[in-house]
């Protein structure tokens, strides 16, 4: 069999296969060491791993004190920008200011190279004064030039005899105002609780009323102040002609307020009142009080009626008494328009419809 070329062929595939098992056997165990050292590296790497984990959450943390840092870089450079922008500008005003205060300098020393001339030239002229003054002798007419150097002349505009005749105008437009509001407390010059009549008829009602009042009062207090205290007056009809129509328009103008307001409509009079008191000028004259309450006050009626109660009294001057009646007139029309349409608003339900309702 060992001669035979078979038996010889498999006795080398089995040595071949010696061999590779032994070949076999070693590459395993070079295998097993190979694991060996790759779980080996493995557990490294897994270290190495966490290591690196740690150093990458550091690098993270660092990153945002990086980035926080900067942040306060750039704060503060924008800090320093907004610094020095203001500086240059006050170098800037500074540079600015200097050159004013340089150009007052050389003014200030002209003016007083000017002003050591201006010294000069008066001691020059002092000395020539006196010397001019020497040969002047004192005499009375002298001393009066100098001590009186400037005589006032008086020139009366009016004739006033005493002090009730010139405060005679404020005090009676006072006692034509009051008369009007204890004749608003008096008479019934409200609206009507049933309308039996329409607005026309109702003012005119109240019109006729107030107006009648009114006269009454002017005629009373008129023949008092010329027969009891002998008031001297520049034309007793003009006079009187004036009182009718001031009471007239104080009589008007308190009937608005209370067509208009009812009941506060008295309040409103007596406030308005004692405004026109403060304002009119009757007492102490206008430059003398608050300015702008006293513009205020010159629009209203008592300031025309003070001014045309003088004029009829003491002045005389007929055109000035005639734009002021006519003023008076006009705040008259003006208080008859604003009574009429309130009361036409209060009393929109005709005779007809109530009896109808």
């Amino acid at each position: 069999m060992a001669e035979d070329a078979e038996f010889q062929k498999l006795q080398a595939v089995a040595n071949g296969l010696a061999e590779a098992e032994g070949q076999l056997q070693a590459g395993q165990t070079q295998l097993a060491q190979g694991a060996q050292k790759v779980a080996a590296g493995q557990e490294s790497l897994n270290s190495g791993l966490d290591m690196f984990s740690d150093k990458l959450d550091g690098a993270a943390a660092g990153a945002q004190e990086l980035a926080a840092g900067t942040t306060k870089f750039n704060d503060g450079f924008e800090e320093f920008r907004t610094g020095f922008t203001s500086l240059n500008y006050a170098i800037a005003k500074a540079a600015n200011g200097v050159k004013p205060l340089k150009e007052g300098s050389d003014k200030l020393i002209d003016g007083l190279g000017q002003l050591s001339d201006g010294a000069d030239t008066l001691s020059t002229k002092l000395t020539d004064a006196a010397e001019q003054t020497s040969s002047v002798k004192n005499s009375d007419a002298l001393t009066n030039m100098f001590s009186e150097p400037v005589i006032l002349e008086q020139k009366d505009v009016s004739n006033v005899p005493n002090y009730g005749a010139g405060i005679a105008p404020y005090f009676l437009s006072l006692a034509f105002f009051v008369g009007g509001i204890m004749a608003s407390n008096i008479l019934p010059l409200g609206k009507r609780q049933e309308r039996i009549v329409n607005g026309t008829h109702h003012l005119i009602n109240k019109l006729g009323l107030v107006y009648t009042i009114g006269f009454i009062q002017a005629i009373i207090v008129d023949g008092i102040v010329l027969s009891v205290f002998n008031l001297e007056v520049a034309s007793i009809p003009l006079f009187v002609l004036s009182s009718v129509i001031v009471s007239f328009t104080f009589m008007t103008f308190i009937l608005m307020l209370v067509t208009v307001f009812g009941l506060l409509g008295k309040f409103l009079a007596v406030t308005s009142l004692v405004f026109q008191l403060a304002t009119c000028s009757g007492t102490f004259p206008m430059e003398l009080g608050n300015p702008i309450l006293s513009k205020v006050g010159q629009w209203m009626p008592m300031a025309h009626s003070l001014k045309s109660m003088q004029e009829v009294i003491s002045l005389g001057n007929w055109h000035d008494l005639q734009n002021q009646l006519f003023i008076l007139g006009m705040y008259l029309a003006g208080a008859v328009i604003i009574a009429w349409v309130a009361s036409h608003i209060q009393h929109r339900e005709t005779p007809v419809q109530n009896a109808l309702s």
